[in-house]
């Protein structure tokens, strides 16, 4: 397959397993359909059971090896790693711009966020430690960290990039071997089908493997009986089907042990108390922290949303395009208020205190992100404290995130975390 944004290297369709690509077994494909002029982009092909247990087996044999890898070596095949991002940068955004259809802009910015991170997993991982304690007589006790083994990661369609790495550079910077699946919408971002591994200086084989397909394929992965850990990013819905694989699988094999990292739906409130400049555009809307729910203080609210529909009057193309759009006036039990949309759609809510609006913004399932804006310190805290969600910022916007601060969610956005000090001692 022709790679318009490098021609001296071809986008490749099949699957990614002990370093080499393959054929899929199935047979079968999927044509990628580019979203913003509906003509297909390419193929991936589609993996099979057969084929996940191929990539599971090449994972488990070169494990051994791997996770007794000094911790410095993994560590600068990663910043290999992170230098060759960097390097293709160009590459990488056409490949994102035209299989999700974003503009080149936050597709540069989650490039270079990328680079970023995958440096972050291998500083970590030269800073792993165990620990001791003398407080027994006559005792020594040890705790030493372990990877998991064999472990898997499945992303969204939105972020393909940004997203593979949260999932293979902590895994592999660990010393585990990993199955990533991406997703059948944008396959073709993600290393090593953009580019090989570490050119130059490539992994293992078997450190890293990629299967391309859509539900279908997950769902093996999710019950492998020898896949030790599963890093699932995407809808809440999907989340919900992994997790009843894996209980299923779990009761099939008294024996197994998955441990889940989980990062799921989101519909993020803001609380504003003070005029701010604000959007939820960010990549079409289509982001799990998009600011989609917006409470105002009574008396700020209309100079607020005289500035929103000034800043969301874009233009407009034809083409397949969701014009941004702003409700007002919404039950709180509305659907487009409890929902995640998934778009450049957002609810303007007023408040007349701050314990209402906590109460509103607060009422909902989901719990991934939320945002308070106020020059008042105090307040900024207390309120910071009192949402409702895995993330809070305080005077930015969706999607501020540091590589320094753990990411995740709450409620039925999810559980465990990525990001933050602790990201590669989580693997």
């Amino acid at each position: 397959m022709s790679n318009p944004f490098a021609p001296d290297h071809p986008l490749e369709s099949g699957l990614f397993i002990n370093n080499e690509f393959v054929d899929a077994t199935s047979g079968e494909t999927i044509t990628v359909i580019n979203p913003a002029t509906g003509l297909p982009a390419g193929q991936v092909q589609v993996a099979s059971a057969a084929d996940v247990d191929k990539a599971v087996a090449a994972a488990q044999a070169a494990f051994p090896a791997w996770s007794a890898r000094p911790a410095k070596e993994r560590a600068q095949l990663l910043r290999t790693l992170s230098a060759l991002i960097l390097k293709h940068k160009e590459e990488f955004i056409g490949l994102e711009v035209v299989a999700v259809g974003k503009a080149r802009g936050p597709a540069g910015y989650e490039v270079e966020r990328a680079a970023e991170h995958v440096e972050t997993a291998a500083t970590q991982a030269e800073g792993l430690f165990g620990e001791t304690s003398l407080n027994q007589p006559g005792f020594v006790n040890l705790t030493i960290r372990q990877p998991y083994g064999v472990v898997a990661g499945i992303i969204p369609w939105n972020v393909c990039l940004l997203m593979a790495v949260w999932k293979v550079a902590p895994s592999v910077a660990a010393g585990n071997c990993l199955i990533l699946k991406t997703s059948e919408k944008s396959p073709f971002s993600v290393p090593p089908r953009a580019r090989a591994p570490f050119e130059g200086g490539r992994l293992p084989p078997g450190v890293i493997n990629v299967l391309s397909g859509a539900g279908a394929v997950g769902a093996k992965i999710a019950e492998h009986p020898l896949i030790r850990k599963l890093a699932f990013t995407g809808s809440t819905a999907t989340g919900k089907k992994v997790q009843e694989r894996l209980h299923a699988a779990i009761s099939r094999s008294s024996a197994l042990s998955v441990h889940t990292a989980l990062e799921l739906g989101g519909k993020s409130a803001t609380v504003a108390v003070e005029a701010v400049a604000l959007s939820n555009l960010v990549n079409m809307g289509q982001a799990c922290t998009a600011n989609t729910r917006v409470f105002v203080e009574e008396s700020l609210a209309p100079a607020f949303l005289e500035q929103l529909k000034g800043h969301y009057a874009v233009g407009f193309v034809s083409g397949n395009f969701v014009r941004p759009t702003i409700f007002t006036n919404v039950s709180d039990d509305a659907r487009i208020n409890t929902q995640e949309i998934f778009g450049p759609v957002l609810v303007f809510h007023t408040f007349k205190d701050e314990a209402e609006a906590l109460r509103r913004a607060n009422a909902s399932e989901y719990a991934l992100y939320a945002s308070v804006f106020t020059c008042d310190i105090d307040r900024a805290l207390r309120v910071a404290r009192a949402l409702e969600a895995g993330g809070v910022s305080i005077n930015t916007s969706s999607p501020t995130l540091h590589f320094d601060a753990p990411f995740g969610g709450w409620k039925t956005s999810g559980y465990g975390r990525e990001l933050g000090p602790h990201w590669v001692a989580s693997w």
